[in-house]
C-alpha cells in the first residue's frame, strides 16, 4: 500500500493542476504497473470517479504506446516504472 501512496504523491507533484487533461494517458502509462483494481482505485482518488468507472475505463484502454510526455513527467516526479505496485 506504501508504494500506491507514493505513486499517488508522483502524479500530484507531475500534475498538481489535476489528472483530467491526462486521465487516458495516465491509464496507458500505468497500467502495465498496477494491478487494474489497485489503478482503478488509485485514479478514482485523484479524479473523483467511481472505481467501477475507472476500471470500465481501464478495461476499454487498447492504446499500446505510453504517452512519452506522461511518463517522462511522472518520471521526473519521481515514478519509478519497474516497482510492483
Amino acid at each position: 500500500m506504501e508504494k500506491i501512496y507514493a505513486a499517488i504523491q508522483c502524479i500530484k507533484q507531475a500534475f498538481p493542476e489535476g489528472i483530467d487533461h491526462v486521465y487516458e494517458d495516465l491509464i496507458a502509462c500505468l497500467k502495465d504497473d498496477f494491478t487494474e483494481q489497485n489503478l482503478a482505485a488509485l485514479l478514482s482518488y485523484l479524479c473523483g470517479k467511481e472505481p467501477v468507472v475507472v476500471q470500465n475505463d481501464i478495461q476499454n484502454d487498447c492504446t499500446e504506446v505510453k504517452p512519452s510526455e506522461v511518463m517522462e513527467a511522472l518520471i521526473q516526479a519521481g515514478y519509478q516504472k519497474d516497482a510492483s505496485y
